[in-house]
């Protein structure tokens, strides 16, 4: 178990947004009844905390028979109050409490060698002949494999004028998103209420959505960097290494998040990928060792 708690981080926002009311916005701010201030202003401060928990195990093969391993996973949480501000306005700070933005529930790596037990010391063909030692012996695999599960978004509105604040406005949640979700997309649009009820049904008016702060996920990422290399043993203390090296050898496709305003035509379609996410990459290499 590894876990701990952090107090006084870092976070700004605006101490003059609108709040939330019925009138003129700019007559609405704080610092507009005294000063007569109607531009945003921001304030600077270390009074929001995080927390992390999680389970981390690990195992490990050290190389023996010609194969060795090395395996991580971790079931984590990360809370706090935004990545580093206060993303839905600074006045009711505790609805905004939920995983950070890079919190990956599930996260395993896994990397291996494997090497064919074939030539001079090896289970099988110890005393091939040289001919077959150059073309069947020093062969190698090598390769890390990871998978994380998905980051997590807000589904919001593009649209806040029935805030009437100036602050991103959460949207309302009337079902459960993940049922029912139509293929492709990241999640069901229907489980919210549209946009045009929300500006004109006064329920809904001067009032932050009910959705949680980051209470979906995207999709999850899966990679496997593997290559596969041979050594050509020249004498005793020389050789020339060989390698094909693969990244993302199967070529999935890692997505990034929906898009998450329900007043896009896009919304919930997955429109890029990961940011460190690549197609199917080879190279070659070639290394003289002395």
């Amino acid at each position: 178990y590894v876990g701990n708690y952090t107090r006084h981080l870092y976070d700004f926002y605006d101490l003059n947004a609108p709040v939330p009311g019925p009138g003129t916005s700019n007559l609405n701010r704080p610092y507009f009844a005294t000063f007569g201030y109607t531009q945003d202003i921001t304030g600077f401060g270390n009074d929001l905390n995080s927390s992390y928990n999680s389970l981390q195990l690990s195992a490990e093969k050290r190389v023996s028979s010609g194969y060795s391993f090395t395996a991580q996973y971790t079931w984590s949480k990360v809370l706090n109050y935004g990545d580093n501000s206060r993303e839905f306005g600074p006045y009711d700070l505790k609805t905004q409490r939920g995983p950070a933005g890079f919190d990956r529930t599930h996260a395993f790596s896994l990397g291996h060698l494997f090497e064919i037990p074939v030539g001079p010391g090896k289970r099988f063909m110890p005393n091939m002949n040289p001919v077959a030692r150059l073309a069947l012996a020093g062969w190698q695999s090598t390769g890390v494999t990871t998978a994380y599960s998905g980051r997590p978004f807000t589904v919001i509105y593009g649209d806040n004028t029935s805030l009437n604040s100036t602050y991103s406005l959460k949207a309302f949640q009337i079902a459960d998103p993940k049922s029912g979700v139509p293929h492709g997309l990241g999640f069901n649009k229907n489980a919210f209420v549209p946009l045009t009820t929300v500006q004109s049904d006064p329920t809904y008016f001067y009032r932050e959505g009910n959705t949680g702060r980051n209470s979906l996920r995207g999709p999850g990422f899966v990679q496997a960097d593997w290559a596969l290399g041979k050594n050509f043993y020249i004498t005793e203390h020389q050789l020339i290494n060989f390698s094909w090296q693969n990244f993302n050898v199967f070529n999935h496709v890692n997505r990034g998040l929906p898009v998450n305003d329900l007043t896009s035509s896009s919304v919930g379609t997955f429109t890029s990928l990961e940011s460190f996410a690549v197609p199917r990459t080879m190279q070659f290499s070639l290394k003289y060792s002395f």
